[in-house]
C-alpha cells in the first residue's frame, strides 16, 4: 500500500477513535466539584543577606562570617533550631571604579562579600526577634515571609474528598430534577489544585517595612470533573 495512503488511513482512523471517545466521554450527566480545606500553616522561611565590603575578599568574608556566627548564637539563645538554617550559599563581587562608564583601573577598588542565612522557623513567634536581630548586622537584605506546611498532602487529600462529595451531590440533585436514575462514573479528572507550597511573597528590600508576621489562615484547594451514565 502506498505509504501516504496508509498514513492518511491511519489519521482518520485515529480522528474517528478520539471524535468517538469525546462522545462517550460527554455522554450523560457532566458536573464539576470544589473543596477548600483551610489550615493553618507551620513553617516559616525567609532568607537574610548580610553582606561588607573590604578591600579583600577575605577581609570583606571574615566580617560576615563573624556576624553570621553572631546571629546563629543568639538566634540560639531564643530556642531556634539552628541546626536547620542554611548557611552555604556565599557570594563575591569585585568593585570596580569608572569614570564616565569606563574602567579606572583593572584592580577592583572593594570586593563585595555575602552570604545568605535561610531560616526554616517551626514557630512564628521567633521570626519578629530575628528580624531584630539581624538589624544591628551589616544586612543588605531580608526576603519577605514565606508560608508552607509539613500536612499539604494530607490536606489536599481532605479537599479532594471534599470536591468528590460535592460533585455527587450535584450529579443527584440534577439526576432528580431531571427525574434520572444515575448510573456509573464514565469519567473523572482532577481540573484544578493548589500547589502544596502555600504562598510566595515578592523578596523586599530591607528599608521596606511590609514583612508580615501573622501568616493568618491559608487555603488547600481540590476541584475535579465528573461525568455520570444516566440509567434507562
Amino acid at each position: 500500500m502506498n505509504i501516504r495512503i496508509y498514513t492518511a488511513l491511519l489519521l482518520i482512523g485515529l480522528s474517528a477513535f478520539t471524535a468517538n471517545a469525546e462522545s462517550n466521554q460527554q455522554h450523560g450527566i457532566s458536573v464539576t466539584g470544589k473543596g477548600a480545606i483551610a489550615i493553618k500553616p507551620d513553617i516559616f522561611v525567609f532568607t537574610v543577606t548580610l553582606m561588607n565590603r573590604a578591600e579583600s575578599s577575605k577581609q570583606a568574608k571574615d566580617v560576615v562570617d563573624k556576624q553570621a556566627k553572631h546571629l546563629l548564637e543568639q538566634a540560639k539563645e531564643i530556642g531556634v533550631d539552628t541546626g536547620s538554617v542554611e548557611t552555604a550559599q556565599i557570594n563575591i563581587r569585585p568593585i570596580f571604579e569608572r569614570q564616565h562608564n569606563k574602567l579606572e583601573s583593572e584592580k577592583p577598588v572593594y570586593v563585595e562579600v555575602s552570604r545568605n542565612l535561610r531560616f526554616n522557623l517551626t514557630s512564628i513567634e521567633h521570626y519578629d526577634a530575628i528580624i531584630d536581630l539581624s538589624l544591628g548586622l551589616d544586612v543588605k537584605n531580608i526576603s519577605t515571609l514565606r508560608y508552607e506546611t509539613t500536612n499539604a498532602n494530607l490536606y489536599y487529600q481532605q479537599a479532594l474528598d471534599a470536591a468528590i462529595k460535592d460533585a455527587q451531590n450535584k450529579a443527584a440533585d440534577i439526576a432528580k430534577k431531571l427525574n434520572v436514575t444515575l448510573g456509573e462514573v464514565s469519567y473523572f479528572a482532577e481540573t484544578a489544585h493548589n500547589v502544596p507550597r502555600l504562598m510566595m511573597s515578592d523578596s523586599a528590600e530591607l528599608k521596606s517595612t511590609s514583612l508580615q508576621s501573622n501568616p493568618g489562615n491559608q487555603q488547600i484547594t481540590a476541584e475535579i470533573k465528573v461525568i455520570y451514565l444516566i440509567n434507562h
